[in-house]
């Protein structure tokens, strides 16, 4: 399963056949065991209420794509107790001069590690919390490296959840110097 953002105020959803099917969900026929249909919809919903400030109480609706071969494609969209579009893009109350990223793929992080250390970007805290990966950033005195955050939106997107709890409810792999770690795959 990977879960985007599309394109602000929704969320794409990418799930195999196999993944639906295993969850007791037929893409073609409906539920085929509606207590696991269920809770995997439930874990769902708390996986994304945890990873993008969307309140458990939200309202959704979800539109189910077929895509290429044996996936499909939930596109949710949510809704306030107003029946008002909840934008997926909040900004968060965050430090001055940090950037947090979230990453599908650990592929997209080797990738971004191998062009990080071409441009020698280093630093870097990296953080797993599933179903995603996180990279945080501080930055106290010294600026921002420029390509830096387009180097990060080319692998990953924008995370607005607070990186403090991105830390306390995800593993932290690395402390710093995650982009090193990454490019010379010690992680």
């Amino acid at each position: 399963m990977e879960i985007y953002t599309w394109p602000g105020d929704r969320l794409k959803v990418h799930l195999t056949r196999q993944e639906l099917l295993d969850n007791g969900i037929d893409p073609h026929n409906g539920c085929i065991n509606n207590e696991r249909a269920e809770l995997f919809f439930t874990s769902l919903l708390k996986m994304i209420s945890d990873h993008f400030n969307v309140q458990q109480n939200a309202q959704l609706d979800a539109e189910i794509n077929e895509a290429e071969k044996d996936t499909i494609h939930l596109v949710i969209s949510f809704f306030d107790e107003e029946g008002d579009k909840i934008s997926l893009l909040s900004a968060e109350k965050k430090p001055k001069n940090t950037l947090l990223f979230r990453f599908n793929r650990k592929d997209d992080l080797l990738a971004l590690a191998e062009r990080a250390a071409h441009h020698k970007i280093k630093g870097g805290m990296l953080i797993e919390w599933n179903p995603y990966y996180y990279l945080y950033f501080t930055f106290h005195k010294a600026k921002v490296p420029a390509l830096l955050s387009p180097l990060l939106e080319e692998y990953g997107e924008k995370a607005y959840v607070d990186p403090v709890i991105t830390r306390k409810k995800g593993k932290i792999l690395k402390t710093k110097s995650a982009l090193q770690s990454l490019a010379s795959r010690q992680i």
